[in-house]
């Protein structure tokens, strides 16, 4: 199949690629993303997922570990023991005149403590681009809605990190699931305008290249003598 960019009335769709799906156990350096976020995006320590693709894109991952008393609020699931993965982060590339249409997470096969997860999305400066609601052990966040513009072409940083209330301890596990939507920005009006002009002349005058007649008079037919030629 071609790589091709087609020109439609709303859009650009782009069809090239197929759509990204990463695995962590088996994709990740090392089977694990990191534990800690790092927002150095060019450290060597940051999982990149790399550019997604026009379409539906999947990441699936895993969280293991264990809850004990903390000082605070929360129970302690795993921030003092780098060993254990009780948080994880990577990196992914909205691709130049894309952006975010849909963003969804959800925790599967979830045993153990009755945790709660925190999905947080950054941009390439360390600011939070959107902060997803909490969700529990065998639950889906809505569909993310931004609170201003999708996120378009760029880099940036997703982590989620596991947490439970003050008191409940023990061993925990869950799978989850990223689900991200990537589509194609519409253009703007006065560039559609000129794309169905275009496509209008090829229309009204097909097969016409550069070294094509200039004769406009139908081709194929025999023609008489031009009036006042001898």
């Amino acid at each position: 199949m071609k790589c091709m960019v087609m020109a439609g009335i709303l859009s650009v769709a782009a069809s090239c690629a197929a759509a990204v799906t990463f695995n962590e156990g088996t994709q990740a350096t090392g089977g694990d993303f990191p534990n800690i976020p790092v927002f150095d995006f060019s450290s060597p320590s940051v999982e990149t997922i790399g550019e997604l693709s026009f379409g539906v894109n999947t990441i699936n991952a895993t969280l293991t570990g264990e809850c004990v008393d903390g000082p605070f609020f929360n129970a302690e699931c795993g921030e003092d023991s780098p060993s254990v993965d009780f948080g994880d982060a990577f990196t992914f590339v909205v691709p130049d005149r894309g952006r975010i249409t849909s963003f969804l997470v959800e925790t599967l096969n979830s045993t153990g403590t009755l945790l709660r997860y925190q999905p947080v999305l950054f941009d390439d400066e360390g600011d939070t681009a959107s902060r997803f609601s909490t969700i529990n052990g065998n639950d889906s966040t809505p569909n993310l809605i931004f609170s201003s513009v999708p996120p378009e072409a760029g880099t940036y940083l997703f982590t989620i990190e596991a947490f439970t209330n003050f008191g409940v301890t023990g061993p925990y596990s869950t799978d989850y699931t990223v689900t991200l939507t990537v589509a194609p920005i519409p253009l703007p009006p006065a560039a559609l305008l000129l794309g169905a002009g275009l496509i209008g002349l090829r229309v009204v005058y097909p097969g016409r290249g550069a070294n094509a007649s200039l004769d406009p008079r139908p081709q194929g037919i025999r023609h008489g003598p031009t009036v006042g030629a001898r």
